[in-house]
Parts: structure tokens; sequence; C-alpha cells
């Protein structure tokens, strides 16, 4: 096990995929309408846990061990609908990417 932990980072994952599968609700039909306003409410309560721990992200990302990776793959596998081990773990990385950005678009890391 790690240093830090991974709290925070599960915390983003989660936060990363309702993202990734809210932007692509709102994009299937080519424009963002009222009908993808419950998937932005979805966001909340993932955007609000990721931003009371997110600057502990990086450190934990630094010192990420193999089974905690293992976990972060456990908590996305039932989220999402892909069925090859790297599609998965691309996935996480992508969904972590994403926090990451947002994270740093409002200063709360570097």
């Amino acid at each position: 096990m790690s240093v830090h932990g991974i709290k925070e980072t599960k915390e983003a994952l989660v936060l990363g995929i309702a993202l990734i599968k809210a932007g692509k609700s709102a994009l299937a039909d080519g424009k963002i309408g009222i009908g993808d306003l419950s998937d932005a409410l979805g966001l909340i309560l993932p955007l609000q846990a990721a931003i009371e721990g997110g600057y502990k992200i990086p450190a934990e990302l630094a010192d990420l061990q193999p089974e905690e990776f293992d976990e972060l793959l456990k908590i996305a596998a039932p989220m999402i609908d892909l069925v090859t081990p790297d599609a998965l773990e691309d996935f996480v990385w992508k969904a972590l990417a994403a926090v990451k950005l947002l994270l740093e678009s409002i200063g709360l890391i570097k």
C-alpha cells in the first residue's frame, strides 16, 4: 500500500467517468439541451467530493501502487461498458486526466 492511499483518486475517478458519460450523452444527438440536465445534475456530488480533497490527488497518483490501480479498475468496470482490460485501463487514465484538467482550471492543483 502507498503512503498516501487513493481515497481522493477514487472520488476523482467517479467524477471523471461521470464527466465523460455526460459529455458523450450530451453529444449523442448532436446538441446540448434540456434533456441533458439530469446528467449535469448527476455531476454535483462527485464534483464536490473531488474538489474537497482534490489537492491530494497528485501525491496519491505519484505513489500509486499496482494493487491500488486494480482497485480503481474495479470501481470503473461496472460504471462503463468496456470489455477489454486494456480499454478499461486506458479509460481510467482518461477519466483521471479529465479531472486533472478540471482541477487545474479552477486552480486547485498545478
